[in-house]
């Protein structure tokens, strides 16, 4: 009986530890799915965002790249005024009156011809690439100096290539949040999957353990049933036991009176005498 009590308390103590590691791996459970959650959550507005920004990102990249063309076109038609007559037949810009004027005017209405021919070439581009930035560089363009004009150019072009590059650097870096936010997932997603198959593990072992707990005790109370039948058999017999002693020495004594009442008779008829008294 004392062993199979210690069997009992040992594989009631392994059942608690093990209901204890289950009810931690059931925490843990909960935590990483709150956070794969929370990750899916922010995957999710992230990826909105980032296709948000991406679209915006491939069609600003688009205008800038054609709205850095039509700068350098600019640049191109101001700074030759040789390649500015190639683009009347696109400008469709009324011709200069042929005359005979002298060097200074010559240049200078050649500079004119080649700043108008290119803000009406941006006010163009401008209307088909529905750039409020061409827009405003045309007017500029139009109504500033020659020598200002060129710098106005060059500087737009450096901003525009400025915020094509950050525009780049913004995408590179949802590109690597995602990337991370996919490999946190996975590694979750990965943890959910070892405590649930833990969980599950631990939950067969309580189980098993349960049942050899109540094995154990069902056996333990047969053993001490049968430890009981036993010890009132055993009293039951030494009671029955002691009686036969007490009969037996009862009947012991009997004989032996019988006998000397038997010796002390067979002595006195061989000596003639009377019979004994108790006879």
């Amino acid at each position: 009986i004392a062993k199979a009590s210690a069997d009992r308390d040992a594989k009631a103590a392994i059942k608690a530890e093990t209901a204890a590691a289950s009810a931690k791996a059931v925490g843990d459970l909960g935590a990483a799915k709150k956070e794969l959650a929370a990750d899916k959550a922010f995957l999710a507005e992230l990826t909105a965002t980032f296709k948000a920004k991406s679209d915006q990102y491939v069609e600003n990249q688009k205008v800038r790249k054609d709205e850095l063309e039509a700068l350098k076109k600019a640049i191109e038609v101001i700074s030759s005024p040789e390649v500015a007559g190639s683009y009347a037949e696109h400008v469709n810009l009324a011709q200069v009156p042929a005359r005979q004027p002298g060097f200074l005017q010559l240049r200078s209405t050649s500079h004119d011809l080649a700043r108008q021919r290119a803000a009406e070439l941006l006010r163009r581009r401008a209307g088909a690439l529905s750039s409020k930035v061409l827009a405003s560089v045309a007017g500029q363009v139009a109504e500033n100096p020659f020598a200002k004009v060129i710098t106005l150019i060059e500087n737009l072009l450096a901003r525009l290539k400025e915020e094509a590059a950050a525009e780049a650097d913004h995408k590179a870096w949802c590109d690597e949040q995602l990337k991370k936010n996919k490999l946190k997932r996975e590694k979750r997603a990965s943890a959910v999957e070892e405590l649930t198959a833990k969980i599950e593990d631990l939950t067969g072992k309580i189980a098993d353990t349960g049942k050899t707990v109540d094995t154990l005790v069902k056996e333990q109370a047969e053993l001490a049933k049968m430890m009981q039948e036993m010890t009132a058999q055993r009293e039951a017999e030494k009671a029955t036991n002691l009686d036969t002693i007490a009969d037996a020495q009862a009947g012991t004594a009997a004989v032996k009176k019988a006998l000397v009442i038997l010796r002390e008779f067979y002595s006195s008829q061989q000596a003639g005498g009377p019979p004994p008294a108790g006879g």
